[in-house]
Parts: structure tokens; sequence; C-alpha cells
């Protein structure tokens, strides 16, 4: 079995409460603070504080055998902050184990890396000092957000300083590939790509259940063979990077989720040549082919390109007025300003715009919208309306 690199991604998004075209200019609060704090409560009594204490008790357990890697929104960090700040405990006992690795990211979740390069490098910085601060360790590995991928948005990650980027499945690059592992972008580069092992990874989110039966848990030794049968050759490495909401979502009672955790160490160190690594330990020197894309690949929909959230002309619409808006709100210099901005650049946004029949991991992630993505659209829209004529006029 190939060494397998595991990385689990946490996000929330803000709740916009509800907005019409009559609280333009009377009201500046775009946020259902109510919402939000019910969301992250629920997700971390229910989800996050048992999912992390598991991974925990098994990275004591099994020492530095087991490894894993976390990739946490900032929003949801200052959520955590907020309103339940024993998560952020939790975060700190892992890293203080040595055997996690937490990835830097865009602050927001937001989709800059599309939009404003320069946006997406405050962001990747932001997110970079917070992880510092959290943890005590730098980041050196790199997820963009939904694992959006371009040849210049991989210069631009290698500029920042870091040494690996997770990207979305192979098999969407020009050039079909046919396997799986780490690579390094076309131009001359020392930065390498950890390619996720997409079908491995949209499997498990879709098969863990409410059973306690190894024989139907997505944990069972079948998991063990499936990833051998993925990478039968040595040298190769598995990766697989999994939103830890739509894992849990997959299963009201997370039963499944646990069961998950609790089992996938023993079943995959039980075969000796396969054991864990982090994300830069994937990365270390090692013979590597390359990879391009001209065009933005990403993770989450089956023509893994950016539809899910620029598809339809509301979503672009909206994507286009809020970034037509960067040059007047960091020139207004207004701290506030700005972070109200990039808290509407979260990617679930447009997201709940969306009018495609395929659904989306953090589709559901929570109610967004009214009743349609035109709600949605409206919604946003009457709310970017009010935060626009709340800038002021730069000279």
């Amino acid at each position: 079995m190939p060494p397998l690199c595991l990385t689990l991604h946490l996000h929330q998004p803000a709740h916009l409460k509800h907005y019409s075209f009559f609280d333009i200019g009377n009201s500046s609060t775009y946020e259902d603070e109510s919402k939000t704090a019910e969301a992250v409560n629920h997700f971390a009594s229910d989800c996050v504080l048992p999912a992390t204490r598991i991974v925990l008790k098994k990275l004591k357990e099994y020492g530095g055998d087991f490894r894993i890697a976390f990739s946490i929104s900032g929003c949801l960090i200052d959520q955590f902050e907020r309103y339940r700040p024993e998560a952020l405990d939790t975060f700190k006992a892992l890293s203080g184990t040595g055997h996690v690795e937490f990835l830097a990211a865009p602050y927001y979740h937001s989709l800059a890396s599309a939009f404003s390069i320069q946006e997406f490098r405050e962001q990747t910085l932001l997110h970079h000092s917070r992880i510092l601060a959290l943890t005590g360790t730098a980041p050196t590995a790199f997820r963009n957000t939904a694992l959006i991928y371009r040849d210049d948005l991989a210069c631009e990650v290698e500029t920042l300083g870091y040494q690996v980027m997770l990207t979305p499945d192979s098999d969407r690059f020009p050039g079909k590939r046919n396997d799986y592992g780490v690579y390094r972008p076309a131009h001359d580069s020392t930065l390498k790509l950890l390619v996720n092992h997409g079908r491995l990874s949209d499997d498990i989110t879709r098969r863990v259940t409410h059973s306690d039966s190894l024989e139907t848990s997505q944990t069972s030794p079948g998991f063990a063979h499936g990833l051998h049968q993925a990478h039968p050759a040595r040298g190769h490495i598995t990766s697989l990077s999994l939103d830890l909401g739509a894992l849990a979502r997959q299963n009201p009672d997370y039963s499944g989720l646990f069961l998950f955790l609790n089992q996938l160490p023993e079943i995959v160190l039980q075969h000796k040549e396969g054991p864990f690594i982090t994300p830069t330990q994937a990365a270390s020197p090692r013979s590597a082919s390359s990879l391009s894309s001209k065009d933005f690949l990403s993770g989450e929909n089956s023509a893994h390109d950016l539809s899910p959230w620029k598809g339809n002309e509301m979503q672009q619409d909206a994507l286009n007025a809020l970034y037509l808006l960067e040059p007047r709100v960091k020139g207004s210099h207004d701290q506030a300003l700005l972070r109200t901005w990039r808290l509407l650049q979260a990617s679930d946004y447009f997201l709940s715009m969306n009018t495609l029949s395929e659904s989306f991991p953090g589709s559901d992630r929570l109610t967004l919208l009214r009743d349609s993505p035109y709600d949605a659209y409206i919604n946003y829209m009457n709310i970017l309306t009010d935060f626009s004529e709340r800038i002021p006029n730069v000279r």
C-alpha cells in the first residue's frame, strides 16, 4: 500500500440576514449573528470537537506512525474564537503532538485566486499569520478554495514560500494521466503539486454511513484494499482531501464519520509499507513529472471547472460587482469596510446562486438563500448595493 496523505478541510461562512430592497441605506448589518452562532455551535458540538478528540487520541496512541493535516478557513477560526474557543484549544493540542500539519489557504474561503491575484496574496498571508499564531508553526503547504489550480497560481504560491500545493484530480489536467501523487508545475519550479485522489475521496464521502459494521463501513479492510489498488506500485502517494462538514452531513448521527476516524489508523497501519504522511512530507525531495493547466481547475464538480460558482449570469454579475469594489475599499483605508468586503467573498454565497442540477460539496452547508438561487442573488446584491454606497469616494 502507498503512503496515505489525509487532509481534513473545515469551513463555515457567516450567515447573511434577509436583506430587502427597503433595507438599502437603512441597515449596515449584513450578518445574521444568531444563525451564525447556532450553526457554529452545532458544527463544533456535534462534529468538530468529537472528531478532533478522536484524532488526538489516535495520534497519542500511534505516535508518529499516524499523521494527518488540517485546512481550516480563517472565518471559521474567527467564529470558533467568538463562540467556541475550546475548539481552538483542541487544534492547539493537535499541533502540540508534532504529527499534525496545518495548511495555509485564502483566509475567507474566497475565489480571489480567479479574480484578484493581489487579494489572493493578501488573504493567504493573513491566513498564514493566523495559523502561525494558533499553532506556533508557520505553514509550508497550501490548499486553495475547492483545490482551485492554474499554472500562474502555482507560481504565486511558490513565490509566497510554500513547498507544496494541493491540486484537484490529475485526470482533469490537459494530457490525461492515469496515476496520482506528487508532481511539479511545468515551469522551472521547486514547488510540488500533491494531486487529490478524486474518485477515492468522493467514494469515502458518499459511503460513510451510520452503520457500525466493519462490513459496510468505509473503514473496513476493503478500504485498505482500495488504497492498494489505487497505487499498487511503490513510490506513489495517495492524497485524500476531505471536507469534514460534507462527511458529517452524509450521516445525521455522525457515527459513520467517527467510526471512520477511529478505525482508519489501524486499518492503514496494518500494512507496514503504507504509512501516514503529511503534505510537506509527501513533497520531500523525490522525482516528479510535470503537470500544467492554463485554465482554472477545481475539485468540486464533474467538469472540474469553476461553473459551481460562476456558471450563470447571476453568479457572474455578483462576482464582478464584488471585485470591482476592491480599489475603492482598499483606497478607503477603512479596516471595518475591508473586513466586511472580505467576509462577502466567501465562495458559499455564489454556490447558493447555482442553477445547475449537479450537487456540490458545501451546497447544503447552510441556508443562505430564501427560496431559490434567484432569491439568493437578489439578497446578496441588495447587501452589495448598500455596502457600495457606504464606501467613501476616494480621490
